[in-house]
């Protein structure tokens, strides 16, 4: 099948680091079927990137190789800080020029999305005018934090209404949409994949001396966005806990956002700058050295649905801690992981100080197994198919039935 993807939350050449795992989804569908992606960049981040002077990402397709998706990386305009619940209809305005394209010359079987407002919307829209299914992604605070109130609550809830299938990555994301009203039979859950050629077990020691950590001390490590849903500033807590406690470690928290300024203040005023480091965000191989060099890693976040950060910790043979959101406690195993029962800074010294002297942890012995990629992919063109087939006028037959009959020469897709 030709397959639209459409997500501000994929790697492009200002933010390489960005929404790996739809990159890696992406991927392992195009083994199978013809994908384009289009990936709206901020102004605004265009903005800072030209201050800066990083490079600038053209609008047109990129990264065209043989298996591998079209990307595109439109402008996205919109008046800052106001009118969030519109954002949709100014992305539309956006990416006119990139549908029209869509409309006259790539004519996909469906459009996947990710991020419900205003990606989805925008996503479900162009969608219906083509007559073909909309399948919405999403990953949890679009859902668990700006579906809560106001009126992007509305929109939220009128695109997961308006799309054909609606795909979460955790029952408890799912359960949350039937509470909202959400038709059950359009609700799917399909585990995010892990690349198992970057994110296995091996030796702390040699990931320990790649990142010129010390070989010794007592390491804890927190991946994510540098960004308020994260909740650093209780793992700094945390660490203080530890420190006033006369404990030896070191923290490295990977990751880049908007509140690096902030969070380096804020380690200054616990006299933290020998122990917590912010190493900035870092690429996929270096990231597996970081899950292999910690003792423990930690997740302080306000909201998830599942997080990736936990699922490659998991995948490296690394313990963690974790507060209690969204279905961590889907994945969690009692004897080697450790969900916190609220946002307690003791607490979670204790937990992070107990797990730290667990030792690697065999995957295959872990009560969850993260799947991978091509299994991910898989599950997913089998939602797609069949919102495919139930939109073909009632036909029975499955997308793969149908490629069969265009080699006998009957029925196409085109």
């Amino acid at each position: 099948m030709r397959l639209l993807f459409v997500s501000n939350v994929y790697p492009g050449p200002l933010q390489p680091t960005k929404g790996p795992f739809n990159r890696a989804l992406v991927e392992a569908l195009s083994a199978t079927h013809q994908v384009r992606v289009i990936n709206p960049v901020s102004w605004v981040e265009r903005l800072k990137a030209r201050w800066s002077g990083r490079s600038q990402a053209k609008s047109s397709p990129s990264n065209i190789a043989a298996g591998s998706p079209e990307v595109s990386h439109p402008t996205f305009y919109y008046p800052p800080m106001i009118q969030r619940s519109r954002f949709d209809r100014w992305l539309d305005w956006s990416l006119q020029r990139e549908f029209q394209s869509i409309r006259d010359d790539f004519r996909p079987h469906a459009v996947l999305s990710y991020w419900v407002h205003p990606d989805g919307t925008a996503a479900t829209r162009l969608a219906q005018t083509l007559g073909v299914p909309s399948i919405v992604m999403t990953g949890g605070s679009d859902v668990l934090l700006l579906a809560r109130q106001g009126a992007r609550r509305k929109v939220i809830l009128d695109t997961l209404h308006g799309a054909d299938a609606v795909v979460t990555v955790s029952s408890h994301l799912r359960d949350q949409l039937v509470v909202d009203g959400i038709d059950s039979a359009k609700l799917h859950v399909v585990h995010r994949g892990i690349d198992r050629t970057i994110f296995h077990p091996a030796s702390r020691t040699e990931s320990r001396e790649k990142l010129g950590l010390p070989i010794e001390r007592p390491t804890i490590v927190g991946v994510g966005r540098l960004v308020p849903v994260k909740g650093w500033d209780l793992l700094l807590e945390a660490c203080r806990v530890l420190h006033q406690r006369g404990r030896r470690f070191g923290c490295g928290i990977v990751g880049g956002g908007e509140l690096h300024a902030s969070l380096t203040s804020r380690i200054a005023e616990l006299g933290l700058e020998q122990v917590v480091t912010l190493a900035g965000a870092r690429p996929q191989g270096e990231l597996a050295d970081w899950y292999r060099s910690a003792d423990v890693v930690a997740l302080t976040s306000l909201s998830e649905g599942i997080p990736n950060v936990l699922l490659e910790a998991m995948s490296c043979g690394t313990p963690w801690v974790a507060t209690d959101v969204g279905g961590v406690r889907e994945i969690a195993d009692p004897q080697q992981h450790t969900r916190l029962t609220g946002r307690d800074p003791i607490e979670l010294a204790n937990a992070l100080e107990q797990r730290w002297g667990m030792g690697i942890v065999p995957p295959d012995q872990l009560t969850f197994q993260p799947a991978d990629w091509a299994t991910s992919a898989a599950r997913l063109s089998t939602i797609v198919e069949d919102c495919v087939t139930q939109r073909g006028g009632g036909r029975t037959i499955s997308p793969s039935t149908d490629r069969a009959l265009v080699a006998a020469g009957g029925v196409s897709w085109e």
